[in-house]
């Protein structure tokens, strides 16, 4: 005897649905603060701002502070153990004290003394490397200086602090740009050197002195327009070289210098044309034909941008996704993902990644899916599809890029439900 599978589901989905509602007509089953938030139900681990930093080698950092909540209620968080992903960037001892060991990216994972809930900490210890197009200014001109975060490679722009240590010429001869990095010296500081240094705004990173000689302007100098860029493979760019003649400058072309690259990783053509070939740091060398001495470099630092985690997915559990039907804003699920540049490089800086969602193919049942532009965290909010047996929600799509550059990387995030 044949039945008609319509007229056989019809009774469950009717009563699913009269389930439903009443659950969610029920004043006691969505629960509110006295601010009228929703309450999120069951254990809850979260940092007080900020949820992450970025601090120097052997700096120290005291200062975390987490919250544990049971339905609501606040709740001993004293127990909560601390993990690092990395030793050898950053430690943290029992009570959270977090120490920088080297630069680079580490994961602090904070776990409840019962396991049920756990959070993160995003540790960027960092160093700063002075760049400039020449380690010499013609007296009477100006030499742009450049800093750049290690590792990352990010340009430093307005949190920076310029300053000049020490110089073998009468005060006043040289001077820097505390916010610019602009070095200008005068005519009388002739033969003379000055040593430079910059400080970062944040996680009092201080670099160590960087040398500047001041010849005369009667010598040959060599400049380039820029020291250094984050590119990727294929990519191209065209270097300008200005040749100083005292006080005179103009364009270099092939007959007055030459180029180099230092390797196969990028190339570099007659007319300072630079190619990108292979994932890598390259050095680019620009000389004066006529003055072997006045000689300017640029920096390659080719890289690859990657999504991770590699087995990245958001898991709802039942209750989740139970709640997450019935209840207004229940977080059911998130990830960190992260954005590392491969090619000689740790991971990038957050706030360096502009993160974004360009595709959800999540099913409609699904309240909400977000990430966070600055700590590339995605959350959905709990979804039916657990209480209907929807094993597989669907998947969202992500991708990291970095401003200014040719980088960026997508990744395909399953979202489930657990049954």
């Amino acid at each position: 005897m044949k039945h008609n599978k319509t007229v056989f589901l019809l009774p469950i989905i009717i009563s699913v649905t009269v389930v439903l509602i009443l659950f969610s007509c029920y004043p006691g089953m969505n629960p509110k603060n006295g601010d009228d938030t929703p309450v999120l139900l069951g254990e809850r681990l979260v940092i007080n701002e900020p949820t992450s930093i970025v601090m120097a080698v052997e700096d120290v950092y005291d200062r975390l502070v987490v919250r544990l909540t049971k339905n609501g209620n606040t709740i001993d968080s004293s127990n909560v153990t601390y993990h690092t992903s990395n030793v050898y960037v950053a430690t943290v001892d029992a009570d959270g004290t977090i120490t920088g060991v080297a630069p680079g990216d580490a994961t602090i994972t904070i776990t409840s003394e019962s396991g049920e809930s756990s959070t993160v900490f995003l540790v960027h210890v960092r160093d700063i490397k002075i760049l400039s197009s020449s380690k010499k200014i013609a007296a009477g001109h100006n030499l742009q200086m450049e800093a750049v975060l290690v590792p990352g490679e990010e340009t430093l722009t307005s949190e920076t602090k310029w300053s000049i240590i020490d110089r073998s010429i009468p005060l006043g001869n040289a001077s820097i740009g505390l916010k610019t990095g602009l070095l200008t010296v005068n005519q009388e500081a002739i033969g003379g050197d000055v040593d430079v240094i910059v400080s970062s705004t944040f996680g009092d990173i201080v670099t160590k002195p960087y040398p500047v000689d001041i010849i005369e302007s009667s010598e040959l100098m060599v400049t380039l327009d820029q020291s250094s860029k984050i590119m990727a493979v294929d990519e191209e760019l065209t270097l300008k070289a200005t040749i100083w003649e005292g006080s005179n400058s103009y364009d270099a072309t092939p007959n007055d210098v030459t180029w180099k690259s230092n390797g196969d990783k990028a190339t570099v053509s007659d007319n300072g044309v630079v190619k990108v070939i292979l994932t890598g740091d390259t050095t680019i060398t620009v000389t004066s034909k006529t003055d072997l001495n006045a000689t300017a470099e640029f920096i390659v630092h080719a890289r690859e941008l990657t999504v991770g985690p590699e087995d990245a997915q958001i898991k709802l559990s039942l209750l989740d996704s139970l709640l997450g039907g019935l209840l207004d804003n229940v977080v059911g699920g998130s990830i960190t993902l992260t954005a590392t540049l491969t090619g000689g490089t740790a991971s990038v800086v957050p706030s360096t990644v502009k993160w974004e969602i360009i595709d959800n193919n999540t099913l409609s049942l699904l309240s909400n899916v977000v990430i966070d532009d600055d700590s590339g965290v995605l959350s959905v909010e709990g979804s039916l599809g657990g209480l209907l047996g929807i094993t597989s929600i669907g998947n969202v799509t992500v991708q990291a890029s970095i401003p200014g550059t040719k980088l960026k990387d997508t990744k395909d995030v399953p979202v489930v439900s657990l049954l």
